[in-house]
């Protein structure tokens, strides 16, 4: 009786693993060997005055605190929040497989150093509070980092920035990398 459902079995575990192969840009050719995605996708997009905030996508006490956000802001004590918005799929049979948040800080004074950075996606952190700055700092120093985000979270549409609260962000643009497995 088991020897009955190992080809259903077979069969389940090489539908996952095509789905898991696609999923990060490449697909199965049937011989176990995967290949680059046949039609790469990418999006790039730029922050851009005035701050879109969408409060849902942040935790409660953070979505207060963001609402009021501005680039380059020159006071201390603000923190930033930006949304930004896309298309879940730009084609039928296409998915988002990787993201890349890249934000320009300033430091608006000597305390900065503890401030955080992290990335939002439906109100939960995809990228968890990491330091900006990581030790003492000028005031007025500028620096550029980029964040990872995996596929699955790209799966919203949305993915939102937030720092914490003497750092001013000059920038921010979200690059998006894809795979569409048809040309339509």
């Amino acid at each position: 009786m088991r020897s009955a459902n190992l080809p259903a079995r077979y069969l389940i575990v090489s539908l996952l693993l095509v789905v898991s192969v696609a999923a990060q840009g490449e697909h199965w050719t049937g011989l176990g060997r995967s290949m680059p995605c046949p039609h790469p996708a990418k999006l790039v997009l730029n922050g851009h005055s005035p701050v879109k905030v969408v409060p849902k996508e942040f935790p409660p006490a953070i979505a207060m605190e963001v609402a009021t956000s501005v680039f380059n802001q020159p006071q201390n004590n603000k923190s930033f929040g930006y949304t930004f918005s896309f298309p879940v799929c730009p084609k039928e049979c296409c998915s988002w497989t990787t993201g890349y948040l890249t934000a320009t800080f300033k430091a608006l004074q000597s305390s900065s150093a503890n401030d955080i950075a992290a990335i939002y996606v439906n109100g939960v952190a995809v990228v968890s509070s990491q330091s900006i700055w990581g030790g003492t700092i000028p005031t007025n120093a500028i620096k550029t980092s980029t964040f990872a985000i995996s596929g699955s979270a790209l799966a919203h549409g949305k993915v939102s920035l937030f720092v914490k609260n003497d750092t001013a962000v000059v920038s921010a643009q979200l690059a998006l990398e894809g795979c569409c497995l048809c040309s339509k």
